[in-house]
């Protein structure tokens, strides 16, 4: 990030420590203790990215020290601690940010706009999920690291898939209704992964708010389908966010990308601005190193920067969306894995947008 220097690092674990110390320089300063790294006054805000039954304490002493913090979600861990937290950040002079990054997602902040619009009618529910197939366990180098590399796994230190993945929906599904749930009802149990582990290795939740509007969650980790998904569902349409795979005809790019669908009952609409549908500002992430070399080959022939190629990219792809012309698998690819959507859920970079009628045709 420009015009921000890696003063300091703090990590338990040694490795974790020396990968956290690449993005720094000859200055930047090594901690395996915390309230060491507090204590030097030319810092001046924290990152904190620790299991989450730590991060009340740790937020609490920055504050104290005088940082401001921007602090990953979930905030705290149990009512003791969120009330503490709440009330430091509160009274303290300084900024505090939790991590529920949608709201820097224009994205959802633009489903959210069209929603309160009144663009799918009333809204009706919310249906989530985010499912995956696998053990949710990282690999550990010594038994005596387990439960600090996978401490998602135990009670004492994780909330487990409600607090790690459900808790991004539940606050978009907030958001949204501008309204907190008044009543909750919830199944989980530890059904597959027989391996020592204490949280939930599936949820399923369902909360109601004041208005009526019920939302549910539901969370495997036995079974991908579907991977992860949002529902909002209204009296007039319907939108649906949800992870796809992207893969070129002439490109592949295995990395997952967000979809986001607006189906709507038969009549007119107002179409967003073709920037508006889902595209961010162009940054290239391409991973592919052919793309990467096609992108410098346009670059070089054309006397033109990466970042005009992409945004004719982006302009062309959406207009052929608007227009209701077909995309090829290459426009669709190229513009997909060109546009940086900064904030979006398990490191997804990109997203788009399509218009669909009541009979699931392009509009």
């Amino acid at each position: 990030m420009p015009d921000i220097n890696l003063a300091a690092c703090c990590d338990l674990l040694p490795f974790r420590l020396a990968d956290g110390m690449r993005y720094g320089n000859k200055q930047t300063r090594s901690y395996s203790d915390y309230r060491a790294l507090l204590d030097e006054q030319n810092i001046d805000a924290v990152i904190v990215a620790t299991p989450f039954n730590t991060h009340a304490d740790i937020t609490i002493a920055a504050l104290d020290a005088g940082k401001h913090v921007f602090c990953e979600k979930t905030m705290a861990y149990g009512y003791d601690d969120i009330r503490r937290l709440c009330e430091k950040a509160k009274s303290a002079d300084l900024v505090f940010q939790t991590g529920h990054q949608y709201h820097s997602s224009r994205l959802y902040r633009h489903i959210v706009e069209l929603v309160r619009q009144g663009k799918v009618g009333e809204l009706t529910a919310i249906e989530c999920q985010w499912n995956r197939n696998g053990n949710w366990r990282r690999p550990v180098p010594d038994p005596k690291w387990e439960r600090l590399i996978n401490w998602r796994m135990y009670r004492e230190y994780s909330g487990g898939l409600v607090a790690e993945l459900c808790s991004h929906q539940i606050d978009f599904a907030n958001w949204l209704l501008n309204s907190r749930p008044s009543k909750v009802a919830g199944f989980g149990g530890i059904d597959y992964w027989k391996d020592g582990r204490e949280t939930y290795d599936n949820v399923n939740l369902i909360t109601e708010y004041p208005s009526g509007v019920k939302a549910s969650y539901a969370s495997l980790t036995t079974n991908s389908k579907d991977g992860y998904q949002i529902k909002i569902l209204g009296t007039e349409g319907s939108i649906i966010i949800r992870l796809i795979f992207i893969i070129g005809s002439e490109m592949a790019f295995p990395r997952k990308r967000s979809s986001c669908s607006l189906r709507v009952r038969s009549g007119p609409i107002a179409r967003p601005a073709a920037r508006d549908i889902a595209m961010t500002e162009p940054q290239f992430f391409v991973r592919s190193a052919r793309a990467r070399d096609l992108a410098h080959k346009l670059a070089r022939q054309t006397r033109r920067t990466i970042a005009q190629i992409v945004e004719e990219a982006l302009q062309d792809y959406q207009a052929k969306l608007l227009a209701g012309e077909a995309a090829t698998p290459l426009d669709r690819a190229w513009a997909l894995a060109a546009a940086d959507r900064a904030g979006m859920p398990a490191g997804v970079t990109s997203a788009h947008g399509d218009l669909y009628d009541d009979e699931g045709l392009p509009r």
